[in-house]
């Protein structure tokens, strides 16, 4: 661990934003950031090399709520610059909080241990205070590629001719755009996206079919949208509604692909996953929270079903595609 902080003084707060930068062919100029940073919330704004990312420092604030809005004002700012140029920066829009000691920590006699923090994250430092980095690296998190694995994964990459399929091409793309982003909620859905471009589309056995056509002529003979217009809008809804449903659910072609794969999930995640158990059950709860975040931006599950929902679709996307790419499709085939 690395003390940040000086541990004396008057209170002040030093607010840390790491950026991580798209390599592209014409860098961002950093220090032309920093400077229009620091005259836009009229504060000392740097910015320097960081483990895996450019790491923004602001400060000093004489109270731990302006630096709060700074960082706020700052991710608005951030916002600004990424959609008004398409520019892409990785950055995270919520504060990390420090981890206080549950018992009292000492590094070196002199040196007590207030708090922990981590620097890969957005995070408030009292200057005031002895607070150490944890030492999280984003190579943590992030895909690392060591030499085995480059040379292990193209050896057992199939010889197969021709182009991929149109939609495995594009589940591919969703793939590695979800292995790029930084952000949780879109790293699971970039994964769930990925599964869902491979889902197929399959229409409802006949006698479903038959009775959906009986309903929707006795709805379209009867007279009951002539009672007003709120019926009449309703009969249309509802007859939306059974021609859409001729197909089954998105939800339940995504649970099917996923238990058409079993197998190969089973390999990449190991038999630990409690999950393994019902992959019905698992593939119902992670659609729910790709629901939750798209429409209520919330994952909508806790702590520790987050995590386990993030480890069961990365393995599951990873398995499908490689299923794919690497030899004939996997039919999917018809699961209750």
């Amino acid at each position: 661990m690395k003390l940040i902080s000086d541990g004396y003084g008057d209170p002040r707060y030093t607010l840390y934003i790491p950026l991580v930068m798209h390599r592209l062919s014409r860098p961002i100029d950093l220090p032309l950031l920093a400077n229009e940073l620091g005259k836009k919330l009229s504060v000392g704004v740097t910015i320097s090399p960081g483990s895996g990312w450019e790491q923004l420092r602001m400060g000093p604030f004489a109270a731990e709520a302006l630096a709060n809005e700074a960082f706020h004002r700052t991710i608005r700012y951030l916002v600004a610059l990424c959609v008004q140029c398409q520019y892409p920066i990785f950055f995270d829009q919520h504060l990390a909080q420090l981890i206080e000691p549950a018992m009292p920590m000492v590094i070196f006699p002199e040196s007590p241990v207030d708090a922990l923090a981590n620097l890969a994250c957005p995070v408030i430092i009292p200057e005031h205070r002895h607070v150490y980095d944890t030492g999280v690296l984003l190579g943590n998190v992030d895909p690392q590629l060591a030499s085995h694995q480059l040379i292990d994964a193209l050896g057992s990459a199939s010889d197969l001719r021709g182009p991929l399929p149109a939609r495995v091409r594009l589940a591919v793309e969703a793939y590695i755009v979800a292995c790029a982003t930084h952000a949780p909620m879109m790293k699971f859905v970039g994964f769930v996206i990925c599964l869902e471009s491979l889902c197929e589309q399959e229409t409802r056995p006949s006698n479903e079919l038959a009775a959906l056509h009986t309903i929707r002529t006795a709805i379209e003979n009867s007279d009951v949208a002539e009672n007003d217009a709120v019926h009449a809008e309703m009969a249309d809804l509802v007859l939306d509604t059974i021609r859409n449903i001729r197909h089954f659910s998105i939800s339940t072609q995504f649970r099917k692909l996923i238990m058409a794969h079993a197998a190969g999930i089973t390999a990449e995640l190991g038999q630990g996953h409690p999950w393994l158990k019902d992959m019905k059950k698992a593939a119902r709860t992670i659609y729910k929270m790709r629901s939750k975040i798209v429409h209520e931006g919330k994952w909508g599950a806790e702590y520790e079903t987050v995590g386990m929902a993030m480890n069961f679709v990365k393995a599951a996307a990873k398995a499908v595609v490689l299923g794919l790419i690497n030899g004939p499709s996997a039919k999917v085939s018809s699961v209750d």
